[in-house]
Parts: structure tokens; sequence; C-alpha cells
């Protein structure tokens, strides 16, 4: 077979790939749209209908037609994506976006007071926030300039999320375009479906992971190394997005000189655009972008991800975050000397090194490791096979290289026992007991019992990592509003917001931390009795950051109008505005509870209401036209119960719903569950909601206080 008709069979095949790419997309859409979704079915046409174009092209064989599809495929998963994805997905992005909102107003973003209310101001939840290891969260940029100028569109409407999806749609035109000058477009096909195996490639992007930005730099500036200033700008334009692009300056340099580029004008080039980018920040406030930018890689956080520095907050606490950026410079340094010394042989290995520097950094996550692939295979078309011709010189050079490694090994072991013989923690968990549930998800409070050796109080912080897979990477944060004090120490200690809540019966480790201190603890799990059957019955409040109790969540029914909130100290105000006739407007709360432990025990709810009116029910029952109230609903709201305050007492039975008037909210749930069972109700998945609005035009307002349950 000749080499040309291969590559046309090359070619065909990669159509049929990418038409079966796209109907797996489709099916993609369709099951997280659904039939409802008007937009996601249009998306699964027109992936279907890119699918079926793509089979044709197998007949005609286009060149250009595959580069076509696939970039048009990869585009319309993005778009499908976004109305999947929240805005703001990532900590980063939010960051990077606020901070071009207050320079566009001539505010200084490296100062840390004006970026605090950057959360708050987009409604991120501490799920996606960067924790600290003196508590609190990362809410401050410390990025270079070039990562706020390139989100300055945002203040024109374009999300940041559809920026660095641009950038992920322009790797695979680069890609193309490096594969195609080095007459190697019967491949390209291969090469881009084998990007897309890594779905994150996509969920990142559109997730607000920006990694691909500063990789793409760098492959702009690789494909044009022989443009000298051009090349450098560029890297310098990388750099100065995320400072993680420098980890590869070294190699870089040294690959620039032995292939004959003029290295000078490739360093004034980065010097110059990252000088450029970053110029109108240095004036704002020199020291402010200084500690920012240059201090990003010693910022006291948590360590988290898939490097080995897992040990130092699982089994071996005494190798401190130290060890974990003193050893990558090491096993940097080690590369620089294999590299130099084989560089015939790993002339382009040099973007596969970051992979293994970062598996021994403090926070090795997904994303400072799955983007090199890419930069590897934009040099494939430039790798030529390897022929030693002088096998004493390979041997000479393999033993140095071999002893190089076995220094670092010895010296990467010094720093263990270092660490280890060194190692004295002023902290030390002794016992963890009382667990205590206020929900029926899990643990809410339980007692540490602490040692703590230093002679001036502290803070302190704790974290829980369940064995029952990754719920969060930075694990579940957990708090005390005490101070440890020399000696032993028995603190109260309570999840910081209601994604930490421990789960009962899974074996978990626990970390107790405050700046460089650190102590872990085992524990088999714990188990704690649920109150009542009921999440949090009596509004009790611990969060370190108020916004509802514990185990309620908000629901606004707005058809109608709409609903607010105010939450202060146990006390709950609803207040729901209608302005629309026959339309339901009412602010809801609402709470899981255990039909089966309240039927089987007797459990009585009584709640003071304070309501600017009252219950109205007309047409025996059919029309509610005010509700101030309890509402009970079962089998995923198929059953509903209505426990409605009013000025008199009444009872309608409807098919699957009943409704109960009465002149108080003292409210036995046993009986009220025992009706519904009786009528045939499947009682299973029940929920218990606070209920104020009304299907007529006006203000609709109740504050329910002083909680109270007994059995």
């Amino acid at each position: 077979m000749e080499a040309q008709d291969l590559k046309s069979i090359i070619r065909k095949i990669s159509f049929i790939f990418a038409g079966i790419y796209a109907i797996a997309l489709a099916n993609y859409f369709w099951s997280n749209y659904g039939y409802a979704s008007v937009f996601g079915m249009v998306l699964v046409w027109i992936l279907i209908l890119l699918a079926f174009a793509s089979f044709m092209l197998v007949f005609n064989n286009s060149e250009i037609g595959f580069f076509i599809i696939i970039i048009s495929i990869i585009t319309v998963f993005f778009i499908g994506l976004s109305s999947i994805y929240p805005v703001y997905g990532t900590d980063s992005l939010a960051i990077e976006s606020y901070a071009a909102r207050l320079f566009s107003m001539g505010i200084d973003p490296y100062i840390r007071s004006n970026m605090a209310p950057v959360f708050s101001y987009y409604h991120l939840p501490y799920t996606m926030i960067t924790p600290t290891q003196t508590g609190g969260y990362v809410n401050f940029l410390s990025y270079p300039g070039f990562s706020v100028i390139l989100m300055m569109p945002e203040l024109i409407g374009i999300q940041g999320r559809y920026i660095i999806s641009f950038f992920n749609v322009l790797a695979f035109v680069i890609l193309y375009y490096q594969y195609r000058r080095s007459d190697n477009t019967s491949i390209y096909p291969y090469v881009a479906l084998g990007i897309t195996i890594n779905l994150n490639w996509f969920f990142y992007s559109i997730g607000g992971v920006s990694g691909i930005i500063w990789i793409d730099l760098i492959a702009l500036s690789f494909i044009f190394k022989d443009k000298n200033y051009l090349s450098g700008a560029l890297y310098g334009l990388s750099v100065s997005y995320r400072q993680t692009a420098i980890i590869v300056l070294p190699f870089y340099i040294y690959y620039l000189y032995k292939s004959g580029i003029n290295v000078r004008k490739f360093l004034s080039g980065a010097v110059l655009s990252f000088i450029i980018t970053n110029i109108p920040f240095i004036i704002m406030s020199p020291y402010q972008w200084f500690i920012s930018v240059i201090g990003i890689g010693m910022q006291p956080i948590l360590p988290i991800g898939l490097g080995i520095s897992v040990l130092s907050f699982t089994y071996m606490p005494f190798l401190k975050s130290s060890f974990f950026y003193a050893v990558p410079g090491l096993v940097t340094l080690f590369l620089i000397y294999m590299y130099i010394k084989d560089f015939d042989r790993l002339k382009y290995a040099f973007f596969a090194f970051p992979v293994i520097i970062f598996l021994f950094y403090y926070r090795d996550l997904l994303n400072y490791m799955m983007y090199w692939p890419f930069l590897i295979l934009l040099a494939i078309p430039e790798i030529k096979e390897f022929k030693n011709k002088n096998d004493t010189k390979a041997k000479s050079t393999t033993r140095k290289i071999t002893a190089a490694f076995l220094v670092l090994i010895i010296v990467i072991a010094g720093l263990v026992i270092y660490n280890y013989d060194t190692y004295n923690p002023d902290v030390k968990i002794i016992s963890v007991s009382d667990p205590q549930s206020i929900s029926l998800n899990g643990i809410t409070s339980m007692n540490v019992t602490v040692f703590y050796s230093g002679s001036e109080p502290t803070r302190m912080f704790f974290r829980i990592i369940p064995d029952n897979g990754m719920i969060n990477g930075n694990g579940l944060l957990w708090y005390t509003n005490k101070y440890l004090i020399h000696g032993l120490n028995n603190v109260t200690i309570y999840p910081e917001n209601r994604d930490s809540i421990l789960p009962e019966n899974t074996s978990f480790i626990m970390d107790a931390y405050y700046n460089n201190e650190l102590s872990t603890y085992h524990s088999n799990g714990l188990y704690a009795m649920d109150p009542y059957g009921i999440t949090n019955p009596e509004f009790k409040d611990f969060y370190m950051y108020k916004c509802m109790p514990a185990g309620w969540t908000l629901s606004t029914n707005s058809i109608g109008g709409t609903a607010h909130y105010i939450y202060n100290n146990g006390s709950l105000t609803i207040k729901a505005i209608n302005t629309r006739n026959n339309y339901w407007a009412a602010g809801q709360v609402l709470t899981e509870m255990s039909s089966e432990y309240i039927m089987n025990h007797n459990i009585i709810m009584n709640l003071k209401i304070k309501t600017n009116g009252f219950t109205n029910v007309t047409d025996n029952g059919s029309r509610i036209s005010s509700f101030y109230g309890l509402e009970i609903t079962f089998d995923n709201d198929r059953y509903n119960i209505y426990i409605g305050y009013s000025n008199e007492s009444k009872f309608y039975r409807l098919k699957n719903t009943i409704i109960i008037l009465q002149k108080n909210m003292c409210v036995n749930l046993t009986k009220i569950i025992k009706i519904a069972y009786q009528d045939n109700f499947k009682i299973n998945n029940a929920y218990l909601e606070m209920i104020t609005g009304g299907t007529v035009k006006g203000v609709y307002i109740s504050t329910y206080n002083n909680f109270n349950i007994v059995e």
C-alpha cells in the first residue's frame, strides 16, 4: 500500500471517529437537558448533524474538513456546557474578574482590603474557595497583571469562562497549524481526538480553570521561536498570566540556546511584555504588587492535591510545608543537570518535566499536570529519531546522571530524617468524643481533647478527611470559638458550613492546624443519634459563615412575585410580595424529616408565629389565597399536609392533600403523619417546610421564633 493511500484511509477513519464523538456528546446533552429544554435539544440536533457531515466527509476525504468538524463540535460542546456549569466555577476566576472590575474604576486590586468582598459579590460557595492555614480563605489577588487585563472584557458582558473557552478552542487551531506546516495533517485528527479523551480538558475551562491560557501562550512562543522578540513576548505574557509558566524557563532557555536562537532577544521580549502588562499595577502600589505576585508560592494555604504532600496531612505530619518547597527545587536542579548532559536525547522532554516537579509540590492539582501533554504533542512534528554514535560518551553520561540521581535521593532522605528528628509540635490531638447531630445528614458537633505546649494562647482549626471517597478536595473544614491555652484543652468543634457535615459511621483522619502547627488523628468513625427525626428542628445556628441554620434550605416560589428572608439569632422572618393575582408568591424554608421515626415516637413541635394576616382557604380547601404556617411533603411532593395559622379551626381532606387550620402553631407531628399513613399516603422522602405567601396581590409577612420540640 502506498503512503498516500494510507494517509487517505487514516483520514477517512478519523471522520468516523469524529462523528462517533459528536453523537456521544449529543447523548450527554440529551441526558443533562432533557426534553423540556428547547436549547438543549437544539444542541443535540446540531451535534447529530455534525456527526452526519463527518460521516459524509468519508466519501469526500477533504483535508480541511476534519479541522472544521472538530472545531465546530468543540464549540457546540462549550456552548452547551455554559448552561450546565456556574458562571464562576472557581475562586481564581472570581478573583480575576473582580480585580478587573476594580482596576477599571482606578482601584488597586493588589491591596487586599479592596478584594475582600469578592466572594460575597459573586455568591461563591465555600467549597470552591481556597482555605488558609490561619483560618479564612484566599480572597486576594496573587496573579500577575495580564490575568487582570485579560478579564477586562467581562465589563462589556463577555464572561471570563468564555474567554478561557476561546483559548481552549484556540489550542486545537495551534495544533492544526503546527501539524499542517510540517505536512502531518493525516495524523492531526488522532492528536486532536487524543486530547478530548480527557473530558476535564473541557469541563475545567468552562468551569473557570484557566490553565489553558498560559499553556497556549507557551505553545505560540514555541511555534514562533525563530521570531526572537515575538516568541519572548508571548512567553512573557504567559508568565504574566500565571507564575506557573516560569517552571520551564531554565530548560526553555537552554533549548533555545542549543537550537541557535538568540536568547538575549528572547529574554528582552519576555521581560518587556511582562513589564508592560504589570507596570500600571506596580505604579499603583509597588510593595503590594511585589508581595502578592512574588510571594504566591509561600502563601499559608492548606495542602491538597494528587502529590506526595498528602503524606503531610494524613500519616506523616512531620513533613512540613518547607519540605515540599525544597524538594521540587532539588528535583528541578537534577532535571536541569540531566537535560544539559543528555540534551540531544532529551531535547523536547522539558515539556514533560513539570509533571514530576509538581508531584513533590505542596499543592499538586490536576490542572498543574494535565496541560503539559498538549505541548509534547506540539513538539512531536519536530522530534527526529536520535541515534547515538558514541557509545563511550553515552555510557559516561548515563553514569553521571545516575550518580546525580543517587545524590538527589540521599539529600531527600536526609531532609525526611531531619524533619522527623526536629519534629516537636506544640499541638497534639488526644481524643474525639461526644458527637452530636442536629441534621439527618451526619454529625454537626463533637468534642476534641487537644494538648497544647505553647506558652501563648492560639487559634486552632480542624480539617476532617472522611474515608468514603472525595467529598471535597479541601476536606471538611471545622472550627472552634475557643483559643487553646497551655496544657490540656477540651473544645467543641463545628463545621464551617453545611458542606462540611461529617457522615456518620465513617472512619476519618482529623487535622488540627494553625500556621505551621499540625497534628493528625485517626478515628474509626462516630455515631450520633438523630434528634427527634427532624433536621435541626430548633433552628440552632453554629456555622461560622451565617446564612441559614444548619440543615435548612431556602426555596422561593416566585411565579407571582418575590420573597425575602431575614434570619437573626433563631428568629426567621419571611416576606412575600405578590404582584400577579392567581399566581403563587411565597417564601419557603425546608428541612428533612424521618416519617418512620416520628410515627413511632410522640413528637410535638411548638413555635410562636407573628403574622400580618391569617391563612385563608376557600372552595372547600381547593383554593388557598393566603398561607402562614407549615407544610409536610411526602414522596417527592406527591402528598402534602398543610398546617395553617388561622383565626379558626378547620380540616379539609382532598386527593393527596390535607389542610389543617388551627389557632396556634403547636403541632403534633406524630399524629399528623399517622393521619397521612391512614390515608394511604406514601410517607417516604418527607420534608418539613415553613411557608408564607399567597395567590392574591399583596404583602405577606410572618416571623417564626421560640422553636421548641418535645418527645
